[in-house]
C-alpha cells in the first residue's frame, strides 16, 4: 500500500464533510473526470445513506431480527451508477475501500469488520437524512 492511498476513515470523513458543506467544491475528487456537481452530490448522498442503513441493519441483527447486511444495488439506467463504477476504478476516494461486483457496491475485502462497523456508526451519528415532504 502506497502512502498516497486513502484509508476508509479518510474517505468517509471527506464524504461526510462534503455532504455537510454549504458551498460544494469538487476538491473531494482527485481525478479530472467530467462529473457534474449534481451527479457527485447524488453519489455521495446515496453512499452515505447506504452506510446509515447498514448501521441500522447491524443493530436490528443484534436485536435478533432476521435480516442481513446488503451491498448498495446499482442500476445502469441511472447515470450516477455508471459514474460510480468509474470512480471505484479510478478515484482514491473509493478505489481502495470499495468494490463493485455484479452491480453491487460494497466494502473492499481488505476493509476489516471493525473498520466497517466504525464507519457505519460515524455516518449514522454525523449525517442527518433530509426528509422531503410534499
Amino acid at each position: 500500500m502506497g502512502a498516497a492511498e486513502m484509508n476508509i476513515n479518510e474517505s468517509i470523513d471527506l464524504m461526510i464533510n462534503f455532504s455537510k458543506s454549504k458551498n460544494k467544491k469538487n476538491e473531494i475528487l482527485l481525478i479530472k473526470a467530467d462529473i457534474s456537481m449534481m451527479t457527485l452530490i447524488c453519489i455521495i448522498t446515496d453512499v452515505l445513506a447506504w452506510l446509515r442503513l447498514e448501521y441500522k441493519r447491524e443493530r436490528w441483527i443484534a436485536e435478533g431480527r432476521k435480516i442481513s447486511m446488503r451491498p448498495l444495488s446499482l442500476d445502469d439506467n441511472y447515470p450516477w451508477c455508471q459514474v460510480l463504477k468509474v470512480l471505484v476504478e479510478e478515484e482514491e476516494l473509493f478505489k481502495n475501500n470499495f468494490i463493485i461486483t455484479n452491480n453491487k457496491f460494497d466494502f473492499a475485502p481488505n476493509i476489516t469488520e471493525e473498520e466497517r462497523k466504525a464507519v457505519r456508526k460515524k455516518v449514522f451519528e454525523e449525517i442527518v437524512p433530509i426528509v422531503i415532504m410534499n
